[in-house]
């Protein structure tokens, strides 16, 4: 099963880069259930858009968000070490859940996974976290993978990623608290064509009503790009 999960998510990678709208998968449910009072997220939602940007309250953040040199500035953070945990105003503007945490880094991309992948409260998927939790194991199959699969293919077909550094964010030069944004730098200054891989629980119509046939397993945003100046993909722990 997990295996195949991961099949899946590597499938719909190599696809993204050809398509900047929500691929769509199917899934189907077992149980009724009752849909909440809810207000959708439109995944196309930029910065300029309705949903308001947060103010970072440092007193709310994960111990370990600092990383290695807890208590110290973000900003002498240069090289972000796996286990390190941080705030992300797009994955919180589109899951309600913003911190996720560097679990694999590859040659060429980075994963990072929303520390907060659960369905809300009375789901019947969250009886079962086998089929949406990221294991460790998922997280090394899929970086070597990409190191030596996917991205290869992709430049192929699409040419060799613009490199991308994440120095002069809209975040920085908005003033952003440095700890809110310099962790989008490059953790491989020599190689600015590293892909940050975003897995997040994406909150769309299935992710309220398990019963919908349809969910966003995924997808690639030029907007968000600019915005990061970094290669950026988002995928569904669901997929």
């Amino acid at each position: 099963m997990k295996k195949t999960r991961i099949s899946i998510l590597i499938a719909t990678l190599m696809v993204l880069g050809a398509l900047p709208l929500g691929i769509i998968g199917t899934v189907f449910a077992e149980a009724p259930f009752i849909m909440p009072d809810y207000n959708p997220v439109d995944w196309q939602s930029g910065l300029a858009g309705e949903i308001k940007m947060p103010v970072f309250d440092p007193k709310t953040a994960p111990s370990d968000y600092f990383g290695a040199t807890s208590g110290e500035s973000g900003l002498e953070l240069a090289t972000p070490s796996v286990g390190t945990t941080v705030y992300d105003w797009y994955i919180n503007s589109i899951s309600g859940s913003p911190w996720m945490t560097l679990r694999g880094v590859g040659e060429f991309v980075e994963v990072w996974v929303q520390d907060d992948l659960s369905f809300p409260e009375g789901d019947p998927r969250n009886d079962d976290p086998d089929l949406w939790m990221v294991t460790d194991d998922m997280i090394n199959y899929l970086v070597d993978e990409f190191d030596n699969n996917i991205y290869d293919t992709l430049a192929g077909y699409f040419g060799t990623p613009a490199d991308r550094d994440g120095t002069g964010t809209i975040f920085e030069t908005s003033e952003w608290e440095p700890s809110m944004w310099d962790w989008i730098e490059t953790t491989d200054p020599y190689n600015p064509q590293r892909v940050i891989l975003k897995i997040l629980n994406y909150q769309d119509d299935n992710y309220f009503d398990p019963t919908y046939p349809s969910y966003v397993a995924g997808f690639f945003d030029s907007q968000y790009t600019d915005y990061y100046n970094r290669n950026m993909v988002h995928l569904d722990c669901w997929a």
